[in-house]
């Protein structure tokens, strides 16, 4: 099976990491949480996450959603944003070759209040 090429480069993308945790968001806030993989050009370093999992794992209606979302900070969190519109204004974004049209963008959660968001798609 052909792994993920990277548009620009002309170059399979390589796992960069496995196992990170993915939060899809929705308009009234945390939706569903995923596992999925973080994969990287070797050559511009241009990210992607794909190989998400055939079904979420928890979901916001879930008892135990809150604490689930909290241990996923471990693996490594990215939020999904459906579009451009939905994502919050005081959240900074670093844009890697994506134009402001893009509608998969991704927020790297972190432990401090800085935030970076980067586009999951090229």
């Amino acid at each position: 099976m052909p792994k993920p090429l990277c548009v620009k480069c002309q170059i399979e993308y390589r796992p960069e990491r496995n196992d990170i945790r993915v939060e899809e968001m929705a308009s009234f806030g945390s939706y569903r949480l995923w596992c999925a993989d973080l994969w990287e050009c070797p050559v511009c370093h241009h990210q992607i996450i794909t190989g998400y999992g055939k079904d979420a794992y928890a979901e916001h209606w879930q008892e135990d959603y809150r604490h689930l979302l909290s241990k996923s900070k471990e693996y490594g969190l990215f939020r999904c944003y459906e579009n451009p519109d939905s994502i919050p204004e005081d959240v900074q974004i670093r844009f890697t070759g994506c134009s402001r049209a893009d509608y998969a963008y991704a927020e790297k959660v972190s432990h401090n209040p800085s935030t970076t968001r980067i586009c999951g798609n090229h």
